[in-house]
């Protein structure tokens, strides 16, 4: 997690779009060697299964992964709902729902699309069949691809907040967040605080030398002190004797990272803390301000919202790579109905 390159959603890209075609060539090679096994050789049409192979392999994975979306929908129902009680209902504490719906529909509907075309078309004519065929293939590269991309994020984050940073630090950046009305750290902040705490003392036990905290984080218009403030506060509270020091400033995590920069001198070893679920997008962001070594130390969040703030970091990527997407999505879709046209043309099936 140290080099620069893992802070990216490029990473994640990249990584949804080798599980999207690892999938298809596993499904490939799997109905070739079906078809040796049965045959005891090729099958002798060759170029007729390998066109079936290829315009089922995608819609295959519909199939596969419809069964394991409908209980992760039914997960994500249940901690939404979780989150909706203990925190409110807002628009982003309601984006589990949201796609949960989205999986369950966009599988029912890949997998009966077939059917909804034969109500407006003669699917069972040539021209019907090889059109049919396009249409759900389409759709089924939309819906698979989208679900690559969120086994990616889910990969990345869950390995981001898992990573171990070694006790060589010489500052932590313990990112801000909402203060309560009467100036102490809520329960989010207080608990990167605690983080970055244990951390400290861990590395003064290893080696003897504790890290510089850098407390981040300005005055919100609702918000009594700084968030910088009212970290300080609480670590006074907890007799944390090691140095300590304020940016009182920024007002997101841009600014955490572009302010903080400015308190450290000569540092090439630095960590920054901050809830478990925000370590990827963080260290996304310090990546994009120029710090090239630097890791971040997760501080354990409630499940119920750990799993939501995932698909706000699925949406992330979607956002920033959208380019990316699109691309990847028209290459694949071409070559499909390439290798459609190329049927219907000369009749291969």
């Amino acid at each position: 997690m140290a080099k620069a390159s893992m802070y990216s959603y490029r990473i994640v890209s990249l990584l949804g779009l080798m599980i999207f075609l690892a999938g298809c060539l596993a499904l490939e090679l799997m109905r070739i060697a079906g078809n040796v096994c049965y045959y005891d050789q090729l099958n002798p049409d060759f170029l007729m299964d390998l066109f079936t192979s290829i315009t089922s392999a995608i819609t295959s994975l519909i199939y596969i992964s419809f069964i394991p979306s409908i209980l992760f929908s039914f997960f994500l129902l249940i901690a939404n709902i979780v989150l909706l009680i203990k925190e409110g209902r807002s628009l982003h504490n309601m984006f589990g729902v949201m796609l949960g719906m989205a999986l369950v529909l966009g599988s029912l509907g890949v997998i009966n699309i077939y059917l909804m075309l034969d109500h407006v078309m003669n699917v069972h004519s040539y021209f019907g069949f090889h059109f049919s065929l396009a249409i759900e293939n389409i759709f089924a590269i939309v819906y698979v691809y989208f679900e690559c991309m969120m086994l990616a994020t889910i990969y990345v984050s869950h390995k981001a907040i898992h990573h171990k940073a070694p006790h060589d630090k010489s500052y932590i950046i313990v990112l801000g967040c909402r203060v309560r009305e009467d100036g102490f750290p809520g329960g989010v902040l207080r608990r990167r605080v605690e983080a970055a705490i244990k951390f400290a003392n861990e590395q003064k036990k290893e080696t003897g030398k504790a890290p510089v905290l850098i407390f981040s984080g300005g005055k919100g218009s609702d918000e009594p002190i700084s968030e910088a403030e009212s970290m300080q506060k609480y670590i006074i509270a907890q007799k944390y004797d090691g140095k300590i020091l304020l940016e009182n400033k920024s007002t997101d995590t841009y600014e955490n990272f572009e302010f903080s920069k400015k308190l450290i001198e000569n540092a090439q070893n630095i960590a920054f803390a901050t809830t478990d679920f925000h370590v990827f997008r963080s260290a996304v962001y310090a990546s994009r301000m120029g710090y090239r070594k630097i890791e971040g130390i997760g501080a354990k969040s409630p499940w119920y919202f750990y799993y939501n703030a995932l698909i706000r970091e699925f949406i992330a990527n979607l956002q920033y790579e959208w380019k990316m997407h699109i691309f990847n999505i028209l290459t694949i879709c071409i070559f499909m109905i390439s290798v459609i046209i190329f049927s219907y043309t000369f009749n291969i099936m």
